[in-house]
């Protein structure tokens, strides 16, 4: 079984991809305390509670998370990890993933991104559809890349870092941790950890002090 922990939007979107690459519908539940025994998609997928999971899991069965918050995903992934689960890795058919390319465990690759050579992205990282991840570049843990982001060669991205839709890094720069890059930036020079940039030139406006991406 893959368990998809969290039953949103989100959620709907890694359930198509689950199922365009190696999952059929009946091997798939959801997870979610606010859902519980309801069910998801139009597929009427089950939802279930953690506690159910924890009873229900398998040495087989394996664990996604599809939640966009970077301290959201980090929070579960250490409480599943502490419990022993295995993560999946979900990696779309039609994403251009070179050879040298390291893909961490639970980590999520969209639709038709391209992932160049000699990238380590790191566990439970999620890149969303059509984003280009340039060559030697390292993306840290439970970071999410939105879609149609573009990083230059030898970027480091931080843990859980949050790079909006749109977005575009020149190459060579350090993103911090937990850092956000906001939607449609132009990313010119290194941002610190916990800072929220915005703008063409990127600009910081704010510090991330709730590490929070969605209100």
């Amino acid at each position: 079984m893959l368990y998809i922990f969290c039953a949103g939007s989100l959620g709907k979107e890694i359930y198509d991809l689950a199922i365009r690459t190696k999952y059929k519908k009946k091997d798939i539940i959801f997870v979610d305390e606010n859902k519980n025994a309801n069910k998801f998609t139009a597929d009427k997928i089950d939802i279930i509670s953690k506690e159910d999971l924890f009873e229900a899991y398998s040495n087989l069965d394996k664990v996604i998370i599809a939640n966009g918050e970077p301290a959201v995903r980090q929070s579960i992934f250490n409480e599943l990890h502490s419990k022993g689960l295995s993560f999946d890795t979900l990696i779309d058919n039609t994403a251009l993933v070179s050879p040298s390319a390291y893909i961490g465990e639970g980590s999520i690759i969209c639709d038709f991104c391209s992932i160049s050579s000699d990238v380590l992205i790191n566990e439970n990282v999620l890149v969303n559809r059509q984003s280009i991840i340039g060559h030697d570049i390292q993306v840290g843990k439970h970071a999410v890349i939105s879609s149609t982001v573009n990083l230059g060669g030898a970027v480091r991205v931080g843990d859980g870092a949050y790079v909006a839709m749109g977005a575009q890094v020149r190459e060579g720069l350090n993103i911090g941790s937990f850092s956000i890059i906001s939607m449609g930036s132009i990313v010119q020079r290194d941002v610190p950890n916990d800072i929220i940039v915005m703008g063409n030139p990127a600009r910081a406006i704010l510090k991330n002090k709730d590490r929070k991406v969605f209100n």
